[in-house]
């Protein structure tokens, strides 16, 4: 069989990973990775003969062959999210993987691709299905990739990542670690990415958003990982050098305003100055709204009515009559019938009327927020001075800023005019990232979300 073919059903494929906390040691992975494929690690120690004339046997003599150091590699591919790649990051790229606190719920991991400090943390990973299951330990990054196809109308287009790792050992084990329940990810989306871009000493937040669509985005680091055997005992590897940290960047850009000047006249080259000048580049993928709070609000009945009726206003739209002893189903039914509302914006809780309140909370499209108050009118019958009530429990909260990743970097730029068959002029341009001043490194990924510890470190 082929190497990275597995050998049982695909339905029972998984791929789960941990930290280590010392390299090449491997740890129970119990935190499962939403992996849209992964190949069966490819154990790599050739056989290699001294260059004599022995014959065409050299290579069976005995005490003749040598063999190498003991390595695997592995490929793995799968949406880009927002809260778990931060643990391929920090197999990949040194910098500070430590979060630090915005406020409000929220958390800013910083990763700076730079190679003068070596700050990887190795994972054990586990890959297999029901027939085979491997173990690979002290597996780091060599190559990432981050990318999105290019957008077509009315399609979605999530980002990519695809990393192929290098590991210490791999070998049968006979069942997966005990999974760690992970909450569900927010992919990343090719439609809710920007690109911002200008000269080299422009400040990243004061770089201008480019008027063109960004159509289709390709990132590809190199890491300069390299597993080393220096001395000791056995044939594994026993610790990970750094070569060069190399990043290129394919993009497809499509002119939608009536100037060109930011993408193409920028690398042509000029007769006096014929240097194409270096640019600060800016890619911001955007996310959902992150640490609001729904507005939330009660209605109570007092005095004990036995009959009548009342109704609810919202933003100027009045439900029709509720009965008094309706249950916290129907005032959401009669609430969800509002323009001003809508199937599914609001969610009702709690008993019957009138002995216990129903809670109203907002949620999906009206969540995240403050709700103007609802009033209300009542035609309650019975009982000793009855009346309805609405209180506003928790007045919602506005979002303190949402979820995002951002690339930062300086660049070296080639761009050429690419005429597509639906009339569009496109650009294609390709370049590499240098080191930044600023940065202090070749590029700075950042992301933005309410983690404060990596979910694979639990």
């Amino acid at each position: 069989m082929a190497p990275g073919v597995q050998t049982g059903e695909r339905a029972f494929h998984r791929v789960q990973m941990h930290a280590e906390s010392s390299e090449g040691t491997a740890v129970a992975a119990t935190f499962g990775y939403p992996a849209e494929s992964a190949s069966e690690p490819d154990l790599v120690r050739a056989p290699n003969t001294p260059q004599e004339d022995y014959g065409e046997l050299a290579g069976a003599r005995p005490g003749r062959s040598v063999f190498g150091v003991r390595q695997s590699t592995m490929m793995l591919r799968s949406m880009l999210r927002f809260e778990d790649v931060m643990g391929l990051l920090e197999a990949a790229l040194a910098g500070g993987v430590v979060p630090s606190s915005l406020g409000g719920g929220l958390y800013s991991w910083v990763y700076a691709c730079d190679n003068t400090s070596d700050t990887l943390v190795s994972r054990t990973i586990e890959v297999g299905d029901n027939e085979a299951i491997y173990q690979v330990p002290g597996a780091l990054i060599e190559t990432l990739h981050l990318s999105y196809s290019a957008l077509k109308p009315g399609n979605a287009s999530p980002w990519s990542v695809e990393a192929t790792f290098c590991g210490y050992d791999k070998h049968r084990i006979s069942a997966f670690s005990s999974p760690v329940v992970q909450t569900a990810p927010e992919t990343a989306m090719g439609h809710l990415t920007r690109m911002f871009y200008g000269t080299a000493s422009t400040a990243f937040s004061s770089l201008g958003q480019l008027s063109h669509a960004l159509v289709a985005f390709d990132l590809k680091i190199n890491t300069g990982v390299l597993l080393r055997k220096q001395g000791g005992t056995g044939d594994k590897p026993d610790s990970h050098g750094r070569g060069k940290v190399t990043v290129t960047f394919t993009a497809m850009l499509e002119q939608i305003a009536d100037t060109y000047t930011q993408v193409w006249d920028t690398f042509e080259s000029d007769a006096v100055n014929p240097v194409i000048p270096d640019r600060r580049m800016r890619i911001v993928i955007d996310g959902s709204p992150l640490s609001g709070t729904n507005d939330v609000q009660t209605v109570t009945i007092t005095g004990g009515p036995t009959g009548g009726t009342f109704t609810l206003t919202f933003n100027g739209q009045t439900t029709a009559p509720i009965n008094y002893n309706a249950a916290a189903s129907a005032v959401q039914t009669a609430l969800q019938a509002l323009s001003s509302i809508g199937f599914g914006n609001v969610l009702c809780t709690g008993g019957a009327l009138p002995g216990t309140g129903v809670i109203c909370t907002f949620v999906n499209d009206l969540g995240n927020g403050p709700q103007n108050a609802m009033t209300h009118t009542d035609s309650l019958t019975g009982g000793a001075g009855p009346a309805v009530a609405v209180t506003h429990t928790t007045p919602g909260v506005a979002p303190t800023g949402q979820k995002s990743i951002t690339i930062d970097g300086q660049v070296e730029v080639t761009a050429l005019p690419v005429q597509e068959s639906d009339g569009a002029t496109r650009y294609a341009m390709t370049g590499n990232y240098v080191r930044d001043a600023t940065l202090a490194s070749i590029i700075q990924l950042t992301i933005v979300n309410t983690i404060a510890t990596l979910p694979d470190n639990a």
